[in-house]
């Protein structure tokens, strides 16, 4: 028998080769896919919650102009992106947003190329979109979906849920100390329950449900930060009709309250302020003559001993004040020096 390689198993080599580089490159390209998705998905994350900072510490989104959203190709599992907005005539009014007022200098998405190259703020439900979306497996994305942000939960995040249990229904809540950031329960229901109703105060959006094991899982984003907010579940399981609530207590977005006299002095007027709250202590006093914005106190500002200061000119003077939390005031008076 003579010794080397056949032309049929030199094609059956080939052959083989030809299937495993198809492979390879097929997953390749699909890992690829899936880094872009993690990275988008990140960059959604960071675009939402600097917004929502945004607005708790300036009571207003950093917008520049109304833009409308055209959500007429939607596809069927793709307008869950859009529960809790108002859809007219199938457009969304949104609020193009200005990255640079956020800090965000070199965004993936975002930069203007063209007129759905934008992200933009629904005043309805506070979420984010990305006009003109990006693709994965036949889906696209324009927000930071539910399944977007578990998926980066089990890679980067690591949400560190508190769980509370209520009969059968457990609440994943991210935070039960004192916050003045949003607060997103999971509220985890049996799989064998039915006619389930979850429902909010506030108008915070209730998200449909997915399956999470063995409980069906419902999400509750407070990205629109509001004060507190209650959830009721309803549902009927072993024959049994139930009611469950649970109320997300913790959050304050309230500065302290500032309240202010004055002492005339010959050549100067002592301000005596008193700034209080109710829920967190006060922990910085600031003032400094002028019409004077937060961003100012941030810098700079006289820090006030005793909660006393004395004014030598005549003028408008800002007094700020901040809590435990990062909630901050601002109090204006006009003093006058003899």
């Amino acid at each position: 028998m003579k010794k080397g390689i056949t032309v049929i198993s030199l094609s059956v080599v080939i052959l083989l080769l030809a299937i495993v580089t198809s492979t390879v490159i097929y997953t390749n390209n699909d890992a690829l896919k899936i880094t872009n998705k993690t990275k988008y998905a990140m960059e959604f994350l960071d675009v939402q919650t600097k917004v929502d900072n945004y607005y708790l510490e300036n009571g207003k989104y950093p917008s520049v102009a109304e833009v409308s959203f055209d959500v007429s190709k939607f596809k069927e599992e793709e307008k869950i992106q859009i529960s809790g907005e108002t859809v007219t005539s199938n457009k969304i009014k949104l609020y193009s947003i200005d990255l640079n007022l956020l800090g965000i200098k070199n965004s993936l998405l975002g930069n203007n190329k063209s007129s759905t190259d934008i992200y933009a703020v629904s005043e309805i439900t506070g979420k984010v979109y990305y006009l003109k979306g990006f693709s994965y497996k036949k889906v696209r994305y324009y927000t930071l979906t539910d399944e977007l942000y578990n998926g980066l939960g089990t890679t980067i995040l690591n949400k560190n849920y508190k769980e509370v249990r209520k009969e059968e229904v457990i609440f994943r809540v991210s935070e039960l100390e004192d916050t003045n950031q949003a607060v997103t329960v999971d509220v985890m229901i049996p799989v064998a329950a039915t006619g389930i109703t979850v429902t909010t105060t506030n108008s915070v959006p209730v998200a449909s449900f997915v399956v999470d094991g063995e409980y069906k899982k419902y999400v509750i984003n407070g990205t629109k930060l509001v004060n507190n907010y209650d959830i009721t579940v309803k549902y009927i399981l072993n024959g049994k009709e139930k009611t469950i609530t649970y109320s997300v207590n913790n959050v304050d977005i309230i500065g302290p309250v500032i309240s202010i006299s004055t002492e005339a002095n010959t050549g100067y007027t002592k301000l005596i302020v008193t700034a209080t709250d109710a829920n967190n202590e006060v922990v910085k006093i600031k003032c400094d003559i002028g019409n004077l914005t937060k961003e100012y106190f941030a810098n700079y500002g006289k820090t006030l001993i005793g909660n006393t200061i004395n004014c030598y000119e005549t003028g408008t003077y800002t007094v700020y004040a901040e809590d435990s939390l990062g909630n901050s005031t601002l109090y204006t008076k006009s003093i006058t020096v003899n």
